[in-house]
């Protein structure tokens, strides 16, 4: 129990450290725009200040649970690391797309960075079959890959490359098994939360939804769920 609550509260520090980095990513990004003599349009905001301030206090309260999800569901410290590493880089791009409605590709590059430094020590030190890590993580990422531009064709669009590579990043980290039951609860959380503010006239039919928030949360659902 002293583990569950202890690594609630590292979680707690690290969705302050993430609402951190991601203010300071987004003035990183800012800048790198301006620097190219782009004028990025703004987008369209759902959420006032008040509301998302709410959010962030909701962002952080969830996190404590998901720490303590994740030492009851980690088989050992190896697995606390690997699913501490994969809440942060969500968190971070959850913020991000939320403030900006873009998933920076440096995030992707620390999850394919990060998915080759794990599966070298999984062969190294777990014993891992380098042809089963391949099969593992090259395999998930061209699957899901696939799927998913076959969705942005379909949707005209309606899925962001931004969403596609994030999506991708996470089947060569975790797997295609946890990648589809991430995809799947955040398709559900985005449709059940778009349609309201399509009623309510909040947003029109061809307007930008971010979709690293629900990621993020369906993540969470994931875990609490010990369904990766």
């Amino acid at each position: 129990m002293a583990l569950k609550i202890g690594i609630g509260i590292l979680y707690l520090l690290l969705s302050v450290l993430a609402i951190k980095l991601s203010h300071t990513l987004l003035i990183w990004h800012q800048k790198q725009q301006e620097d190219r003599g782009i004028n990025k349009k703004e987008t369209h905001r759902i959420f006032d200040k008040k509301a998302k301030n709410i959010l962030y206090g909701l962002f952080i309260l969830f996190s404590a649970v998901l720490g303590y999800f994740t030492a009851q569901n980690a088989v050992d410290t190896f697995a606390i690391f690997r699913l501490t590493l994969l809440y942060f880089i969500l968190a971070v791009a959850a913020i991000v797309d939320g403030e900006k409605y873009i998933i920076p590709n440096i995030l992707v590059l620390i999850f394919l960075v990060a998915g080759v430094v794990i599966g070298l020590i999984e062969i190294i030190y777990y014993h891992l079959g380098w042809r089963e890590f391949l099969f593992q993580s090259l395999g998930s990422l061209f699957i899901l890959l696939l799927f998913l531009l076959l969705m942005v064709f379909l949707s005209k669009g309606g899925l962001g490359m931004g969403d596609v590579k994030l999506y991708a990043a996470i089947a060569f980290y975790s797997g295609i098994s946890a990648a589809c039951i991430i995809l799947l609860f955040s398709f559900i959380l985005c449709a059940i939360t778009f349609i309201p503010f399509l009623l309510l006239k909040k947003i029109k039919i061809k307007d930008a939804f971010p979709m690293g928030g629900f990621i993020f949360v369906g993540y969470g659902i994931s875990l609490i769920l010990s369904l990766i």
